[in-house]
């Protein structure tokens, strides 16, 4: 029985598409993942004023620096980028959040590539 599942595994081992079947499995895992965070994870204070503040200013209705406008404690590029995505998909944490899983799952297909690249088959998976 063990001798048996040894072959098996060193067949699977050799073969050229099991470390892709692995590595998708790590992108659904990471998608599963994602999405849970999407929808139940608990907001925090700094996720939604980034993306408030550049809701703001991208809509005109305060610009950065302004005199009595919303405290930039980083650069106004920080806030404009979520607020970019916030007029491109409607204001809300969702529309940020599922950017966010976007950019991640883009991420990881660019980390894929590279590390396979460089690692051969088994370096991606």
């Amino acid at each position: 029985m063990f001798a048996t599942m040894v072959k098996l595994l060193q067949t699977f081992r050799k073969s050229k598409w099991f470390p892709i079947l692995v590595a998708c499995l790590g992108a659904f895992y990471y998608l599963f993942q994602g999405f849970h965070y999407v929808y139940e994870g608990k907001p925090i204070l700094d996720e939604g004023l980034y993306v408030y503040k550049g809701w703001l200013y991208l809509s005109g209705q305060y610009t950065p620096y302004q005199p009595n406008g919303p405290y930039l404690n980083h650069a106004p590029f920080a806030f404009l980028i979520p607020g970019l995505i916030q007029t491109w998909l409607g204001p809300g944490l969702l529309s940020a959040r599922m950017f966010m899983l976007f950019l991640g799952v883009r991420m990881l297909l660019g980390m894929w590539l590279v590390s396979r690249r460089f690692g051969g088959d088994w370096g991606g998976g």
